[in-house]
């Protein structure tokens, strides 16, 4: 088994290893500094790795280590959702516990987490923080075995990126002893969704059933523009 895990570890390339080194140096550190360079400067030092090997892990810096640390949460909740029996579970109840896993991912590290969104929210990494959402959303989705195409597809991530987002800010505001108050607020917030989609369902049954205007326009008679 040690001799399995071994080769498994050699196989994992250099800079694959130290950037999940890195990621768990910083994730300690940013706690009381915050992610910046000056976090990933101490903490390839306490690694002893040099300048290039630290360009090869993170090429684009804390801002590299941000994203491997949404991808290590994303992997995690994949992981545990798809070992989950979820059958006896409702689709609100599902989604639920895929929002939680993915935020209860951070609890040992909030204050990290928490100057985490504070650098992702940082004008020169615009668009950062919708994109970690969307890929948490789809990695749930995913896991849920979703089978939508087209529009849908689209439409559900959307709506569960904002139920992430939301969320996952509430929790971060919120003191340890809090915590059950995110949930709370999270079950509210797919209880709205889902009351919207119940809503939307009603209104599309109701405009199916008007007579098509195109179809209505067939069957005027054709007369010239003086009715002759």
């Amino acid at each position: 088994m040690n001799a399995k895990k071994s080769n498994e570890s050699d196989q994992i390339p250099p800079s694959k290893r130290n950037l999940e080194a890195l990621l768990n140096a910083v994730i300690e550190d940013a706690a009381f500094d915050g992610w910046n360079d000056e976090t990933l400067k101490s903490a390839a030092k306490k690694l002893q790795l040099s300048q290039g090997e630290i360009i090869l892990a993170a090429p684009e810096g804390i801002t590299t280590l941000l994203k491997a640390w949404a991808d290590r949460a994303d992997l995690h909740t994949a992981n545990i959702l798809k070992s989950t029996d979820l059958s006896k579970l409702k689709i609100r109840e599902r989604i639920a516990l895929g929002v939680r896993t993915r935020i209860e991912f951070l609890k040992d590290n909030k204050e990290s987490a928490r100057r985490a969104s504070h650098a992702i929210a940082a004008p020169w990494r615009a668009g950062l923080g919708p994109k970690l959402v969307w890929n948490a959303a789809d990695t749930i989705w995913a896991a849920l075995n979703d089978k939508s195409t087209d529009a849908n597809w689209y439409s559900k991530r959307m709506v569960l990126s904002g139920v992430i987002a939301t969320t996952l800010s509430n929790w971060l505001a919120l003191e340890e002893d809090e915590n059950d108050n995110a949930w709370d607020y999270l079950d509210d917030r797919i209880e709205n969704v889902m009351q919207f989609e119940k809503a939307k369902a009603k209104v599309k049954q109701v405009t199916d059933k008007f007579p098509n205007p195109l179809e209505l326009l067939n069957h005027l008679p054709k007369t010239g523009p003086l009715g002759k």
